[in-house]
């Protein structure tokens, strides 16, 4: 049995666990019928490594990284639910709340053990469970990474502070790291934890420490190789440190404004950067820190709760702070961990006050989660939801219009797009995104035209010749595709994608040896690519007298992408081959 309600009686765990329910079922039914939405391609309905659960499957899960992150266990417990309910999202949000629901359930324990007050455990844990911040982490369901690691960070804390098994607690840990990284926090919490409360020696608190510690510093260093491996790391505003501290400063106060007043709710914050301490957001988030650490000073002296509480938000905000920039600098699911400390400050005022207050804090903050639900429904929703708030946000701007494209409604993708290149033109995924628009329209000189703009724009990246020469190539220019082809494979040799292209239009030219060499080096360079393995199947099945080649190609493009089976079936049976099982 999970030791959720160990300290409790059985009358209470009941009710506790019904309301609880209760209220998750109430604010997240609506989410059931929402769709996938943003990366929720990428995890889920496009990932071909959730499809195959065998013992391959689960070794390419944990030998390689994905979305140029580290999360095996979450890729797991997603392919749990592709074999429990295929591609119905529905399944998939139901997991989701059921993560949620669980993790309320173990943030009024946590709560419990670390105060010793069941007023603060069941006020914290409840609004935690119903604040509308929650619903990225909930109704999205890329999200998943957040709940999973949650969960097993809560049980960790809780068997270290129940005086568990340190194995078993420092397992748990590695666990929850395997589901996000960003738990790595979790050693200077049980720190923060013992200076609270547990009136230990420091340095006996740290020792205590250690193997928590060497566990954080190897998912640290593994995190900063998987997100520079995949160039999700970025530079400083204008290469300037000071700026990002500026900028994150304001952050820090939207954070606390957010959880306080959580309004204005958006998938994707404009990064706004500041240059100097003068600018009035600037000096006002000055004030609210001066504020904030005077508060801390005197919480340690008076209210070790409240000390707990503030300090456990700053310390819970450290991964995604921006010492090391990442791509977004604010979002709403930043604040899954951090935002308990704050809840933990906000509900230790005096029990007259909290009472109706409490009621009123979660009534009205459940019919905003539930609004906020809707939001979620689909990717055109969505971003409308995030242009309507921010209409000078190109990015936002930018996914609208390819919902709008998604949706048929090429006309008004077009529009959107170009005012997205409007406000930044040097957005080179807009002006891409509006070629292939006019492509598709059969416009042809609008979309060579763009084409040809990128090449100029950026003439040192091998993706926009490969665009130009795909588009040339598809319209019998042959001749100019292979030239641009060969222009981007002297500026990155190992750039897989032309040099399949490369074999497409050396084949329609005639020259099948060559396809075949090109199609044999994109293989080599892309071996996890379901696609490539597929078209050099197929080329040795019926070009060459090499079928049993083609065939194990053709195998091993089956487990990278399972949904091609019937395909293959068809393929192989006509050679008079069975597809495997």
């Amino acid at each position: 049995m999970l030791p959720i309600f160990t300290n409790t009686s059985y009358v209470r765990r009941a009710f506790l666990v019904s309301l609880f329910l209760a209220l998750t079922g109430l604010i997240y039914f609506n989410s059931l019928k929402n769709g996938f939405v943003f990366d929720d391609q990428h995890y889920i309905v496009k990932n071909h490594l959730i499809k195959v659960l065998d013992s391959q499957g689960l070794w390419n899960m944990f030998s390689s990284f994905y979305m140029w992150d580290y999360l095996p266990l979450t890729l797991l417990s997603l392919s749990f639910d592709y074999w429990l309910y295929g591609l119905n999202p529905a399944g998939y949000h139901f997991s989701n709340t059921l993560l949620h629901f669980i993790n309320s359930l173990l943030v009024y324990q946590l709560v419990l053990q670390i105060t010793r007050s069941g007023r603060v455990a069941l006020w914290a844990s409840l609004i935690f469970l119903v604040h509308p911040l929650q619903v990225e982490s909930v109704a999205w369901i890329s999200e998943r990474k957040n709940l999973l690691s949650f969960f097993f960070f809560s049980f960790s804390f809780l068997t270290y502070l129940r005086g568990g098994t340190r194995f078993l607690s420092l397992f748990l840990f590695f666990l929850a790291c395997l589901a996000k990284t960003s738990v790595v926090i979790l050693p200077l919490l049980l720190v923060l934890c013992d200076i609270s409360f547990a009136g230990k020696p420091i340095k006996s608190i740290l020792v205590d420490k250690v193997y928590y510690f060497l566990i954080s510093l190897g998912v640290t260093i593994l995190t900063l190789l998987s997100h520079s491996s995949g160039g999700t790391l970025r530079e400083h505003p204008d290469q300037n440190p000071i700026n990002t501290v500026f900028s994150m400063m304001v952050v820090f106060k939207e954070y606390i404004i957010k959880i306080l007043f959580p309004i204005n709710l958006n998938i994707w914050y404009p990064d706004q950067v500041y240059k100097s301490l003068m600018e009035p957001q600037v000096l006002i988030s000055v004030s609210v820190i001066a504020g904030y650490v005077w508060l801390v000073r005197w919480s340690y002296s008076n209210q070790r709760v409240i000390f707990f509480g503030l300090v456990w938000f700053l310390i819970a905000l450290l991964p995604v702070s921006h010492i090391i920039p990442f791509p977004q600098m604010m979002a709403d699911r930043f604040l899954y961990i951090p935002m308990l400390g704050l809840l933990i400050v906000m509900v230790s005022m005096p029990k007259r006050v909290m009472g109706f207050l409490g009621l009123s804090v979660i009534l009205l903050f459940s019919l905003l989660s539930i609004s906020r639900n809707y939001v979620y429904q689909d990717d055109f929703h969505l971003w409308q939801d995030s242009v309507s708030k921010n209409s000078h946000h190109t990015r936002s701007m930018m996914f609208l219009g390819l919902s709008y494209w998604g949706k048929g409604d090429l006309d008004r993708a077009l529009e959107i797009l170009k005012q997205a290149t409007i406000l930044e033109p040097e957005n080179n995924r807009a002006v891409l995104y509006r070629a292939h628009i006019y492509a598709e329209r059969e416009e042809w000189s609008q979309a060579e035209s763009l084409y040809r703009e990128l090449v100029q724009r950026s003439p040192e990246k091998p993706k926009y010749y490969t665009h130009l020469a795909v588009f040339l190539g598809n319209r019998d220019q042959i001749k100019e595709s292979l030239d641009l082809l060969n222009q981007a494979l002297e500026r990155d040799p190992g750039y897989a994608l032309a040099h399949f292209n490369r074999a497409v239009f050396l084949d329609r030219a005639g020259d099948s040896g060559g396809a075949f060499r090109a199609y044999q080096k994109a293989v080599a360079l892309e071996p996890e690519s379901a696609h490539y393995q597929y078209i050099l199947g197929m080329f040795y099945m019926k070009r060459t007298d090499q079928p049993e080649l083609g065939r194990n190609h053709l195998n091993l493009s089956l487990r990278l992408n399972p949904d091609q089976r019937s395909a293959i079936r068809q393929t192989l049976l006509q050679a008079g081959s069975a597809l495997p099982k």
